[in-house]
């Protein structure tokens, strides 16, 4: 986006385009208790409809399930949130003991499915525009999780996932083979991750992206606005 506005004004060469990414509020983790899951859990929060849809993963889900049937009624992947012109009920009964869609939850809630779960699940379709990260990016970020990541490569979402994310598994979110192929490595990892569980701890790279430091820097771009238009006077008043 910031991209485009630059290239629309390039009288200001870029002097007055700078970004804010969205983020995530740490205090909203503190005295969270993580839900317990009897299975191994690959948990989505957010919306679905059709331009953002997990038909995909579910076919590569079957395949799966069909070379290495002994994940049968040891994996599921839990959806939170609301979901619009998807045939839920068709996927649940397709893949019974598997899929789950839990329906929308208070923030609060939701986290304690969020820090619970062995891993995290991000879909966007090829048709997202190119600046789409979405809120919820950042707080999957500060979860810790691994990341099992359906997303096209040109949108904003994948280079932070590729710069910030640890023990993110890529794949092209229309090709059941790649999802396949990178949901495997991720059960692998996820086996010998839970022999090793450790206690949440917000990484301290992600920091940066609290609201607290990315008001701070609001805060300064004002500052030196205000400063500008004031020509360097004083503004004690």
């Amino acid at each position: 986006i910031a991209e485009s506005l630059r290239r629309h004004a390039p009288e200001s060469a870029g002097a007055k385009v700078k970004v804010l990414p969205n983020g995530f509020d740490p205090a909203d983790f503190e005295g969270v208790e993580p839900r317990k899951f009897a299975r191994l859990t690959i948990l989505y929060s957010g919306n679905l409809n059709p331009r953002r849809s997990p038909e995909f993963l579910f076919a590569a889900m079957k395949h799966l399930l069909a070379e290495q049937p002994q994940w049968r009624g040891k994996i599921e992947f839990l959806f939170l949130g609301q979901h619009f012109g998807l045939p839920v009920e068709r996927y649940a009964r397709e893949l019974p003991e598997t899929v789950r869609f839990a329906g929308y939850l208070p923030h609060r809630e939701s986290l304690e499915y969020l820090l619970g779960a062995d891993a995290l699940l991000f879909l966007l379709s090829r048709e997202n525009a190119p600046g789409v990260l979405t809120g919820k990016i950042f707080e999957y970020l500060a979860a810790g999780k691994p990341i099992l990541a359906l997303v096209p490569e040109h949108v904003a979402a994948y280079r932070l996932l590729k710069e910030e994310g640890q023990d993110v598994f890529f794949a092209r979110p229309d090709d059941p083979g790649d999802i396949k192929r990178a949901l495997s490595a991720l059960l692998a990892h996820l086996t010998r991750r839970r022999e090793r569980p450790g206690a949440h701890r917000i990484p301290p790279r992600l920091m940066r992206y609290s609201r607290r430091e990315q008001t701070k820097i609001l805060a300064s771009l004002l500052d030196e606005s205000v400063r500008k238009a004031g020509g360097g006077r004083g503004h004690e008043e």
